[in-house]
């Protein structure tokens, strides 16, 4: 009862006394889960504006003044620079292997020495300059997702 004020500083959605009971555990786990959102990103089409979850999108490519979005065998387009996205993204786990290209690494499935496989079989080229860092931000991400193998 007495860091109940010091709840509202941090949000707090609600407090279990020791011992824990499995049925308050169960209901508050539900409550998490109603309340959180799926991120999305929303992009501006020629058909206005649309948006695409982000944990569907494979990877985005640049050409020609455009970003094409794919995910889920669909490829969206806009009008638009890669840097507008690369660095908002990278806190959620994209990486830019290449200058025209930028990868979410939950979908990398080999990583080459001049490019890596995606796991819908895309090939992404990863540049000189970006190989090494991009090979220590895919196997950070693999070690903090739990599926490094040594």
């Amino acid at each position: 009862m007495e860091y109940a004020i010091e709840g509202y500083q941090v949000n707090a959605l609600r407090y279990l006394l020791k011992p824990i009971q499995q049925g308050q555990l169960n209901d508050l786990l539900e409550l998490i889960a109603g309340k959180r959102k799926e991120e999305v990103l929303t992009i501006s089409t020629k058909f206005g504006q649309k948006k695409i979850l982000l944990k569907d999108i494979t990877y985005i490519e640049s050409k020609q003044r455009k970003l094409y979005f794919y995910s889920n065998q669909e490829v969206d387009r806009m009008y638009g620079k890669m840097g507008e996205f690369a660095a908002s993204l990278a806190k959620k786990n994209f990486f830019r292997p290449h200058q025209s290209y930028l990868v979410q690494l939950e979908f990398v499935k080999e990583l080459k020495k001049d490019h890596l496989i995606l796991v819908d079989g895309s090939v992404i080229p990863v540049s000189k300059g970006n190989a090494k860092s991009f090979k220590a931000a895919f196997f950070d991400y693999l070690s903090q997702d739990g599926d490094s193998y040594g």
